[in-house]
């Protein structure tokens, strides 16, 4: 099995647990959250709290201090004693300081409060129902994970991808090969990704902001995934990317360390190589050798770092035929076989 490809099995051995973890994540949370706009419809009874505690406690490796507000509560429905400990479905800000202790001084130990509980499931009860603007931001705490898996996603599907397959077009009789390029999907998702970052400084804040804002962040996500994803199709399209060759010279694109475009004659192209850099953890990438007017040659990058050497190979390989570079070095052998 060759590197990438044991790369990639090891990055789907990690994807495909954890995918499956950030999906119900996201099942959960948002269940959660339709709950808690739900249960402002929910009938209510009088309660009475019997236990109100603020405990303190440390978050694991160094994370700091948080807080638990724990309460316990009884209520009758229907002739039946019940007993519940749920202020809310969304509780992901209680675990600071100034909710934590706002939520303790509004439900006092022996406190008369109205209990709300799910008309098909008494025992479904809570204190505070309804939704604000930071429930609606919920789902943006395991957002990020989505973002990091979708991510990973994106990387394997650019790891499976064969070297020689150069997407090549034709337009105003020159040949565009775009040797390597980010695809749409991955910049869409880094695009939301920084948007959810952003939305989450929202979430984490004390304030409690009206659904409408939330609705903006949200929209605001999807917006910047969106715009992203098209900018970088549009940019696709335009060439930006493209190694061009017309019947004179061969233009490499502003990528690499270019900071633009390189113009070489044709005829000037010695071959394609492949550079190497590192001792222990080698990389390959193809190298377009050609000569300098200055006199001796120039060498510049053509394609990506690669960890494996024979999908490098593979690509110099691809990029010698399309330049028909090895066509040119067999008609220059022939005359020098012929000789001996």
């Amino acid at each position: 099995m060759r590197r990438s490809e044991l790369a990639l099995a090891l990055i789907l051995l990690v994807l495909l647990p954890m995918s499956c973890f950030v999906l119900w994540f996201d099942i959960q949370t948002t269940y959660d959250v339709v709950r808690q706009f739900r249960s402002v419809s929910y009938p209510s009874v009088p309660g009475t709290i019997t236990v109100s505690e603020l405990d303190a406690f440390r978050k694991p490796k160094g994370g700091g201090q948080a807080y638990a507000f724990r309460v316990r509560y009884t209520y009758e429905v229907g002739g039946q004693k019940l007993e519940g400990s749920r202020v809310r479905y969304v509780t992901g800000r209680s675990r600071e300081h100034a909710p934590a202790k706002a939520l303790s001084k509004r439900f006092p130990l022996n406190a008369q409060v109205p209990v709300y509980y799910d008309a098909d499931d008494p025992k479904d009860a809570l204190l505070d129902p309804g939704g604000n603007g930071p429930d609606l931001l919920y789902p943006m705490y395991p957002g990020l994970f989505t973002i990091l898996t979708l991510i990973g996603w994106c990387l394997a599907a650019m790891m499976r991808r064969e070297p020689t397959d150069i997407p090549e077009f034709e337009r105003n009789g020159r040949i565009h090969l775009t040797v390597f390029a980010l695809p749409p999907s991955l910049i869409g998702v880094f695009g939301a990704g920084i948007a959810v970052f952003v939305g989450m400084g929202f979430w984490f804040s004390d304030s409690v902001f009206p659904i409408s804002t939330a609705i903006t962040i949200w929209a605001s996500v999807f917006l910047a995934g969106g715009a992203a994803a098209l900018v970088q199709k549009l940019r696709l399209r335009s060439g930006v990317y493209d190694v061009i060759l017309d019947d004179q010279t061969v233009s490499l694109p502003a990528t690499h360390g270019r900071r633009r475009r390189v113009q070489v004659p044709r005829q000037q192209i010695v071959t394609v190589s492949l550079d190497r850099q590192g001792q222990q953890k080698k990389a390959y990438r193809p190298t377009l050798e050609f000569l300098h007017p200055g006199g001796g040659s120039r060498l510049e990058p053509i394609g990506p770092w690669m960890t494996d050497q024979d999908k490098a190979q593979a690509l110099a390989d691809a990029l010698k035929i399309r330049l028909r570079l090895m066509e040119r070095q067999a008609k220059a052998a022939a005359p020098a076989r012929s000789a001996r």
